[in-house]
């Protein structure tokens, strides 16, 4: 797996999974610490709010401190939202992963010529992010939680088999 570290209030160590998922576990978590999964899309307006007005807290309050560890799970609804979520792991390879998720969070590109240059105004190595984009053939199988219902929207989570579905109504 590729690591990269981020600062919020402590080191956050954010590592990529051989299952295509991505781990936010604050430094020292251990194998045994519980798991929150979060099932999240680029392309979603309420995923995006999450990710900018909550998770901060969570990463600060928990993660952090190593109460939990988030495992973010792509769930794309949209053939864009799987084109981002690609991009990300693109610009985990580069080990900026964060600087290029703040910029997808804020305002997410709507066309491939503003993703090139959300990832150079991230310092992404243009040749390399294009190659890993021709490259890229991810293909994001629709998720379940524990309990195998299957996840259709998000952002969703899950901790232990009990679903929750925030900010949105229904």
């Amino acid at each position: 797996s590729l690591e990269v570290s981020a600062e919020t209030g402590s080191e956050i160590r954010v590592t990529l999974t051989a299952s295509g998922t991505i781990l936010f576990a604050g430094s020292g978590a251990k194998a045994s610490t519980p798991v929150l999964r979060e099932y999240f899309d680029y392309d979603c307006e309420y995923c995006r709010e999450h990710a900018l007005l909550e998770r901060p807290w969570i990463d600060a309050e928990y993660v952090a401190t190593r109460a939990i560890v988030i495992e973010r799970i792509f769930v794309p609804m949209t053939a864009w939202g799987e084109r981002l979520a690609v991009a990300s792991f693109c610009a985990f390879e580069q080990g900026l992963f964060e600087e290029f998720e703040l910029l997808l969070l804020s305002e997410p590109p709507r066309t491939e010529a503003e993703l090139l240059l959300w990832a150079k105004e991230a310092r992404l190595k243009q040749p390399q992010f294009s190659q890993c984009l021709k490259r890229a053939k991810r293909l994001f199988p629709v998720p379940s939680f524990p309990d195998g219902t299957k996840v259709e929207r998000g952002p969703a989570f899950a901790i232990d088999i009990a679903p929750y579905f925030p900010l949105q109504d229904g």
